[in-house]
């Protein structure tokens, strides 16, 4: 038994929510919504692994804190051993043993896991954030990186921008542009709801 360990938690504002993969699930005991994310969040980043979707990030311009939610860890853990958890689930190793390196001046492209001791549910909780690689920020952008992701062969079931985007409105995290987003992509898909879009797939 870890003695003296902190009570370790992961903030979670986008997919995580829902997948947080399998070594995660494993130590999550429980869950608590509507912590207020420390940072403003956006659609600012195109992720390689979703087809270049649009993903939520933190940034500083733009954006607005959001209603996260807190996964609570079971107790008895060392702090290095969530940040690698953390780290495999974030770039698609979970199960394997790649482990999270501390970088005093990440790229846009790296990882980086953030420690917070700003709430009293845990001693501590992280937060995994990638940097901004998108020029301009407008819901058309956005819309059509979505589409784009949503139309390739390539992208896996439900890892498009579009499933990306429902799913984070279904879990009430949103953003200054998530609604003129949501509409743009309606507007070019010709749909009346991104449930119907998602359908289509399927047919």
């Amino acid at each position: 038994m870890i003695t003296n360990s902190p009570r370790i938690g992961i903030l979670a504002f986008g997919s995580l929510i829902d997948d947080p993969g399998k070594e995660l699930q494993n130590i999550i005991k429980d869950r608590k919504e509507g912590i207020i994310t420390p940072f403003n969040v956006e659609y600012g980043r195109k992720s390689n692994k979703r087809g270049n979707a649009p993903t939520l990030i933190p940034v500083s311009n733009g954006g607005q804190k959001v209603a996260a939610t807190l996964l609570i860890l079971k107790e008895d853990l060392l702090l290095d051993q969530v940040k690698n958890m953390l780290y495999r689930r974030e770039i698609n190793k979970v199960g394997t043993n790649v482990t999270y390196t501390e970088r005093e001046h990440p790229t846009p492209n790296q990882l980086v896991i953030q420690e917070h001791r700003d709430i009293s549910d845990v001693n501590i909780y992280l937060t995994a954030n990638y940097g901004c690689n998108l020029a301009e920020i407008t819901s058309d952008i956005l819309a059509d990186l979505a589409i784009e992701s949503f139309k390739s062969t390539g992208v896996e079931k439900g890892r498009d921008g579009i499933s990306y985007l429902k799913n984070n409105i279904d879990n009430k995290i949103i953003t200054p542009l998530t609604e003129d987003y949501r509409k743009a992509i309606l507007k070019k898909m010709k749909a009346k709801s991104l449930e119907e879009i998602i359908e289509r797939k399927t047919q």
